[in-house]
């Protein structure tokens, strides 16, 4: 097909003439993305478009986003997306913990490009899954799943790349390290980790414990709210001082919250759920035997074994699944865990020979185990060690006690290399991390292999807490 002088003009034509309309958009708005958004009915809060406007302008190029349900944060990630890709040129790769939450960021991205007569000029390529723009830049969200993440590489050595991360405590951390490992070539490379606070471990909890490298930003429902109309005198003062604190009266009438819809979560709902959910706070750890709070002074580099030191073993038995045993010592007025070993479904004569190993190394004899094999812990006496055998049915809860204990006055210590990486992997923390009790007040008997065994040991150390914790505090 041969194309006229005539229609290679106006074809040209037609370009500049496109070109020229996303020159002009982003002349009259890159400086100012906040009122382009405004004009498509945007509304951000002043914590939200602080946030908004550090990441544009490149203040911030690592941010931790923590919000409320229902408090925007999908909204203003879709906003920024888009910002980001018509006014900076940038590639956006969008991931989550599902694909429908995925979805939402990129669908607000779309009601911005598509259905916007300026905007759409600029992207001439528009699927469900993917947006293409003039200048080979582009919008991608990708499923939950580290095939998926590994595919598309933001900025590709061309260009600035963003990836976001939304409700990343829902995601697998495997997938989370292959959307942020595809940005490597992009310059500048910007990550964005958002989520609410709603679990107390995972990646998303750890890295809320350091914020090494990251900003946060959080905000809460008050911030987001509507304009109150309620007589602050007469409201419930633990709602009026603790959360609302005077937020809903000075807020516009713009904000989505009602204060109504929020007054009838804190009635209906238990406090738990409503400082999670809408404060955007981290669980308090109710219900769990350590509270979450503890976790960064019980977390050390390490607790090396130290010769001459008070020590014994803790072993809880499970042959049908997991045993576990954990090597604990006492130092300068600390239990220190330094080491820790399981067996899955072997015999008794091989977990003896792991423990001669642990005694000829560590001069480790004095063994305290569950009560419930009686065989077992014949077998160790046989073999020369001195064991304690440990009643879980009286002594399970005093020995929680004793750990809570011991972790709230900092005298809990174990090593970072006692935790395993992965969703589905088990080791000494992450199984205390999860150890909680159930509503009748028991401890709940799923995965604390490695707690009973550490609960073991506690009756070694058990006068030294009553002496140095304290009787009540222990047994509460």
């Amino acid at each position: 097909m041969i194309t006229s002088r005539d229609d290679k003009n106006a074809i040209l034509t037609l370009f500049l003439d496109k070109l020229e309309k996303n020159n002009r958009l982003i002349e009259e708005y890159g400086h100012k993305p906040i009122e382009f958004l405004a004009k498509r009915g945007s509304y951000y809060p002043p914590v939200m478009e602080q946030m908004f406007l550090d990441i544009y302008f490149g203040r911030v190029t690592r941010a931790a986003i923590v919000g409320p349900r229902g408090g925007g944060k999908t909204f203003s990630l879709g906003d920024l997306t888009s910002c980001m890709f018509l006014f900076r040129g940038f590639d956006v790769l969008i991931g989550s913990g599902s694909q429908e939450q995925a979805s939402k960021v990129y669908d607000r991205v779309m009601d911005i490009l598509r259905d916007d007569s300026e905007a759409a000029e600029y992207v001439p390529n528009m699927t469900t899954k993917v947006a293409k723009g003039k200048n080979d830049n582009w919008i991608e969200f990708v499923p939950a799943s580290q095939k998926r993440a590994r595919g598309p590489h933001p900025g590709e050595g061309k260009r600035g790349g963003m990836i976001i991360v939304d409700e990343e405590a829902e995601m697998d951390e495997a997938i989370l390290k292959a959307l942020i490992g595809t940005g490597g070539t992009a310059k500048p490379l910007v990550i964005l980790r958002a989520s609410t606070a709603h679990k107390v471990d995972g990646t998303f909890a750890d890295l809320l414990d350091t914020l090494k490298g990251y900003t946060l930003y959080k905000w809460d429902a008050f911030d987001v709210c509507g304009k109150c109309d309620r007589d602050c005198e007469s409201c419930i003062p633990k709602f009026r001082d603790e959360y609302c604190q005077g937020k809903a009266k000075k807020n516009s009438v713009l904000g989505w919250l009602s204060v109504d819809f929020l007054f009838s979560m804190w009635e209906d709902m238990d406090e738990e759920w409503f400082e999670v959910e809408l404060m955007g706070l981290r669980p308090s750890g109710a219900g769990l035997v350590i509270d979450p709070q503890y976790w960064p002074g019980i977390l050390v580099d390490d607790t090396p074994y130290v010769p001459g030191a008070p020590n014994c073993v803790g072993i809880d038995w499970g042959f049908k699944g997991m045993a576990a045993a954990d090597a604990t010592q006492y130092v300068k007025d600390e239990v220190q865990g330094f080491d820790r070993m399981s067996w899955t479904r072997k015999g008794i004569e091989i977990i003896t020979a792991d423990l001669k190993d642990w005694r000829d190394r560590y001069g480790l004899n004095e063994v305290y185990a569950d009560s419930s094999h009686p065989f077992e812990n014949d077998y160790l006496r046989n073999a020369g060690f001195t064991v304690h055998e440990v009643t879980f049915v009286s002594f399970k809860d005093a020995g929680a006690g004793a750990i809570k204990g011991f972790t709230e006055k900092g005298m809990l210590k174990i090593p970072k290399r006692f935790e395993a990486k992965g969703e589905k992997k088990q080791d000494l923390v992450n199984q205390l991390k999860r150890w909680r009790k159930g509503k009748d007040g028991k401890i709940v008997k799923k995965d604390d292999h490695y707690c009973d065994a550490l609960l073991c040991t506690m009756q070694k150390w058990w006068k030294k807490a009553k002496r140095v914790v304290g009787y009540m505090k222990i047994t509460r």
